[in-house]
């Protein structure tokens, strides 16, 4: 995304709706603007329980910390 400094990978414990976001994720990672990919950490990890769906989206955010582009939710499964 033009102008991203960073980006927020956010994951979720319950899926996105029309009428209500899905609260606060569970974890996360933050990379740089020039990365194309992200893995979480160990840390990270461990909110994740194996054999669940979680909601995944990414934020790009510019270098005053603006939110320029959210993708749309979608769900992962922990194997």
């Amino acid at each position: 995304m033009p102008g991203a400094q960073v980006y927020q990978l956010e994951l979720y414990d319950r899926p996105f709706s029309e009428e209500k976001n899905a609260g606060r994720p569970i974890t996360g990672v933050l990379v740089t603007g020039k990365r194309k990919s992200a893995a979480l950490s160990i840390v990270s990890r461990d909110y994740l329980q194996s054999g669940r769906t979680y909601h995944w989206r990414v934020l790009a955010i510019d270098p005053e910390g603006r939110v320029l582009a959210v993708s749309t939710p979608r769900p992962i499964r922990v194997p």
